[in-house]
C-alpha cells in the first residue's frame, strides 16, 4: 500500500483513530517540525515527550539548570505552535 501525500486530517489530533496513512502523515509533519528546532530545544522536547521525563529530570540528565530547560521547552513549544499551525487550522479547530 502506498502512503498518501496528503496532509493528515486535523481531527486525527483530537481523535487518533484515523487511518494508518493519516498517522504516518501526522508523524512526518511532526518529525519535520522537530527538525526545524535548534538541537538543544529539540533534545529537551524529545526527552519530555518521547522519554517521559519531567523538566527537572531533563535538567539533571543534561546537567543544565532547571531554568534553562524550562526556557528551552517554552521556546520550542512556541516554535512548534507556529510550525504546526497549518495542521491545526486544516479542517477547523479540532477542540470540542
Amino acid at each position: 500500500m502506498r502512503e498518501r501525500d496528503t496532509a493528515p486530517r486535523a481531527s486525527l489530533i483530537a481523535d487518533p483513530t484515523g487511518t494508518p496513512e493519516e498517522a504516518i502523515g501526522l508523524r512526518r509533519v511532526v518529525t519535520a517540525a522537530l527538525a526545524e528546532l535548534p538541537p538543544a530545544q529539540r533534545e529537551a522536547i524529545e526527552l519530555a515527550y518521547y522519554g517521559g521525563l519531567t523538566q527537572a529530570e531533563i535538567a539533571r540528565e543534561l546537567g543544565q539548570p532547571l531554568g534553562t530547560i524550562k526556557g528551552r521547552v517554552r521556546e520550542a513549544m512556541k516554535r512548534l505552535r507556529v510550525l504546526l499551525r497549518p495542521l491545526m487550522d486544516f479542517g477547523g479547530d479540532p477542540r470540542p
